[in-house]
């Protein structure tokens, strides 16, 4: 019966081999097509994918390859797009191994390269206070999620909320911005007294 689901969800042998698929797992899905819930066989596979980087030890590479791999086979275009996402954006793959597959064909992508790019920025505003050439690359990357998180760190300079409040990605983004810098000018301004 397993074959049969295998065959019918379209997963390869490889699948099983590699870890992605278990008989428990195959059954279930099996119960859940014959159910006529979801006849979609890539949102099965897809769920395969997310099961897999569900974990709590980061992937090494042969398992991003892996990975890699069977999205590459797959006959869905979009549903592999979404599973190449979901492995870039996955805290189960160091960040190392995002600016390695950033470099590669099958993630060149625009909307990958976006992806891998806002994790390895968003990884960096993590370390410590920005440097310049990282603030410059956040501003550049137009990512507003890697802005607001630019715009949160602690200890941010007076040029960086002047550079977020004239160029942020969007207008939120941009008041934020320009609401930090005055509060900033204000309490500088309180604690420098009279001169």
């Amino acid at each position: 019966m397993s074959e049969e689901i295998r065959s019918a969800l379209g997963y390869g042998p490889e699948w099983r081999e590699w870890g992605f698929v278990d008989e428990a797992f195959l059954r279930a899905q099996g119960e859940r097509l014959r159910s006529g819930v979801d006849p979609n066989a890539e949102h099965y596979r897809y769920a395969a994918f997310l099961r897999f980087l569900d974990r709590t030890e980061p992937m090494d590479r042969e398992q991003i390859d892996r990975y890699c791999a069977l999205a590459a086979r797959d006959p869905n275009p979009a549903m592999s797009g979404s599973a190449l996402v979901a492995l870039l954006a996955s805290p189960a793959v160091p960040v190392s191994e995002v600016r390695r597959l950033q470099a590669t064909a099958q993630c060149s992508a625009p909307f990958l390269q976006k992806v891998a790019l806002r994790r390895t920025l968003l990884e960096e505003l993590a370390t410590g206070p920005p440097s310049d050439a990282l603030v410059a690359r956040c501003l550049e990357s137009g990512d507003a999620t890697v802005q607001l998180r630019l715009l949160e760190t602690e200890g941010v300079s007076m040029e960086t909320l002047t550079a977020l409040a004239e160029r942020g990605a969007n207008r939120p983004l941009r008041n934020q911005a320009r609401v930090r810098h005055a509060r900033l000018v204000r309490s500088r301004a309180a604690g420098a007294g009279p001169q």
